[in-house]
């Protein structure tokens, strides 16, 4: 190894310890002040109920489309909700498993996932632009207050109102996927 190299490892090594021991921490705390408190379950109804209820409403020809959307979604909330988190914009204060606290799990899989999917499949005709600005401002200007009350959402370095341009985006990309009229079939 080279000495560049070998320095490289020996500050990795060193931040991996710290790491180790910070998720320990975490984990000490979660054990004893998170897990099973009512913010607890809330969390895991949030995960939970929204995907119950969509599986009982969704359009049965229309599931996969949505499901792409709704991955989708899943995927890009949170990649950018660890970035947020990284940076210190914000933070969780209670998440359902002790080692998923780089990124809200309830929201970004539950709660906005089942929302975009569901704003897709119900009144189609309607204009994405305006469901796009529907979701973008229940999602800041809405949600993101009342996690904040509920003691869930720390906004640290991040105003709610930051967030609906990206909501917006979100919305018209997996909306886009969605209505996709080109899936070809799988052939040998």
């Amino acid at each position: 190894m080279s000495k560049l190299a070998h320095h490289v490892y020996n500050k990795l090594s060193e931040l991996n310890v710290n790491m180790r021991k910070l998720n320990e921490d975490y984990m000490e705390i979660w054990k004893d002040d998170i897990f099973l408190t009512w913010r607890w379950w809330l969390n895991i109804a949030i995960l939970v109920l929204p995907w119950l209820i969509w599986f009982l409403l969704r359009k049965k020809d229309s599931t996969y489309r949505l499901l792409l959307a709704g991955f989708f979604v899943y995927l890009v909330t949170s990649i950018l909700d660890s970035i947020g988190i990284t940076f210190g914009l914000w933070f969780y204060m209670y998440t359902p498993l002790p080692d998923l606290h780089t990124y809200y799990f309830p929201w970004d899989f539950g709660a906005f996932p089942i929302m975009v999917m569901t704003l897709i499949q119900f009144k189609p005709h309607i204009n994405p632009y305006l469901k796009a600005l529907f979701f973008s401002l229940i999602s800041a200007v809405v949600f993101e207050p009342v996690f904040a009350k509920l003691g869930l959402y720390v906004a640290v370095r991040w105003e709610y109102y930051y967030g609906i341009p990206i909501y917006f985006v979100i919305f018209l990309l997996a909306h886009s996927l969605a209505c996709k009229k080109d899936f070809k079939g799988i052939t040998e």
